[in-house]
């Protein structure tokens, strides 16, 4: 079943969320995961719980059969110093692609995030371990989204909440 298109200037989440928390988001810490955008969006927002002197930004990967691949677009940095709703225009092509999130900074910060599972998630974690994975993450990335994902260190059920607004 395809998403509904999302009427133009109207917000929508990435996915639908069953719940939310916060999460410490460390320096260089690249957060990823798999969403289907119903059309094209232009602007995305992020909530950041408790600040730090940080900066984040927030790029589309391209899907690939084995998880994120070549990064097509990304934000300016997105302030993580004071806790507020922050947003930034951003380029996201309809269809099924990885939205990606990364502390680029040199401080932590908390995100407000979601923490049910994700339909379209690629694979999961041995039954039995209790985890409903929502994102593959890669720490030590830095202060530049890399141009290719690399390896998950690994999965959690904590990515940030994103909205993102149609065009």
């Amino acid at each position: 079943m395809a998403s509904p298109t999302i009427l133009p200037n109207l917000w929508a989440p990435i996915f639908q969320v069953t719940s939310t928390g916060t999460s410490p988001n460390a320096a260089g810490l690249l957060r990823a995961t798999r969403v289907n955008i119903p059309n094209a969006m232009k602007t995305v927002q992020i909530d950041v719980s408790t600040g730090g002197a940080t900066s984040f930004r927030v790029g589309v990967y391209t899907d690939t059969p084995t998880g994120p691949g070549t990064l097509v677009a990304q934000t300016v940095d997105m302030s993580g110093v004071t806790a507020a709703v922050v947003a930034s225009a951003l380029a996201v092509p309809a269809g099924v692609c990885w939205m990606a999130l990364q502390n680029v900074g040199g401080a932590s910060a908390t995100l407000r995030v979601a923490t049910g599972a994700n339909p379209l998630m690629i694979g999961g974690d041995a039954p039995g371990s209790n985890t409903i994975n929502n994102q593959w993450q890669a720490t030590g990335q830095g202060s530049v989204m890399p141009g290719t994902f690399p390896a998950p260190t690994s999965r959690a059920g904590q990515f940030p909440l994103m909205f993102v607004q149609a065009t």
